[in-house]
């Protein structure tokens, strides 16, 4: 036997809640639904919500973050699309596989060629002054070894050969100091003379019959 019962109409209960049904093509970026992260999209849907205005905000990566406002009735649906600016809110120079091969060597404020000659050129100064004090150095040595008196009872074959241990490598770091000092000097006015922001403002070789002419501002 079939028994349907009839059930009045104030036993059905009126619906208290609404519904949101988000569209967008932002995969995986983060939703949040009245400022509470909701999860990324693309969301499962729909939503259910109490009635009244509510706010549903997309924040791509890179890109501005999208907002709408809606309302939200009792029994019924929602659809909101919100769909990422197309122009970046912050331009990336690179992107993550290209950032990955790429290296920064030196980021900075540069110098001219001028500048490092002259640098270059006070380098050999410098070791010019050194090798001056290394030979000074070798002579004192040297002539205190000289100087020493064999016939005295205190003398000490060790203490000569010590002293002109000294002589000899004060005299070598005399010469290798005077070498790069040459060498950085000549290379340091190179520079100065050829740079275009120099004294010459550079200097220029150009052929001519019989030999060349060199050029530059005096």
């Amino acid at each position: 036997m079939f028994l349907c019962l009839a059930l009045p109409a104030a036993a059905v209960a009126a619906p208290t809640t609404g519904t949101l049904r988000l569209s967008t093509g932002a995969r995986g970026a983060p939703v949040y639904i009245d400022g509470v992260l909701a999860g990324v999209a693309p969301l499962p849907g729909p939503w259910t919500l109490p009635p009244g205005d509510h706010t549903v905000e997309l924040r791509p990566k890179g890109k501005a973050p999208v907002s709408a406002r809606f309302a939200v009735s009792a029994g019924q649906e929602a659809a909101i699309e919100l769909l990422p600016a197309a122009t970046p809110e912050v331009t990336e120079s690179l992107d993550a596989a290209a950032a990955g091969r790429t290296r920064v060597i030196y980021s900075g404020p540069g110098f001219s060629l001028a500048t490092a000659g002259y640098v270059t050129a006070g380098v050999g100064v410098a070791s010019g002054a050194l090798a001056v004090l290394f030979g000074l150095q070798a002579e004192s040595k040297a002539e205190e070894a000289r100087g020493l008196d064999k016939s005295n009872p205190a003398f000490s074959r060790a203490t000569e050969l010590a002293l002109i241990d000294d002589a000899d490598r004060a005299a070598f770091l005399a010469n290798l100091t005077m070498g790069v000092g040459i060498v950085a000097g000549v290379a340091g006015l190179s520079m100065v003379f050829l740079a275009s922001d120099g004294p010459l403002g550079g200097l220029s070789v150009a052929p001519a019959p019989g030999g060349a002419v060199v050029g530059g501002r005096f």
